[in-house]
């Protein structure tokens, strides 16, 4: 769970991971930092991350995800959809 790059500045102990505690406000402090996608316009910044994000598209690298984990990793690829959705 830890070694997916999750769009949020700030992580927590793989054992505190809870996909429901990523929040739009914490994905679009990734996206909108001084960091990111500079010369992007926000809306191309959120939509490239819905791209990416999409659950159809982790259904593709969720093979490469310990078993145990792929339950809180969809959870999570979900929850972070869902945010990027209500930034939209």
């Amino acid at each position: 769970m830890t070694s997916i790059p999750w769009p949020i500045l700030r992580m927590l102990p793989d054992e505190e991971v809870d996909p429901c505690d990523f929040t739009p406000e914490d994905i679009r402090e990734f996206l909108f930092s001084p960091y990111h996608s500079l010369n992007k316009p926000k809306e191309v910044r959120i939509r490239e991350a819905y791209l990416r994000w999409h659950p159809d598209k982790a259904s593709k690298w969720m093979p490469s995800v310990i078993l145990s984990d792929r339950v809180r990793v969809k959870q999570a690829v979900d929850r972070v959809a869902w945010c990027l959705n209500q930034l939209k």
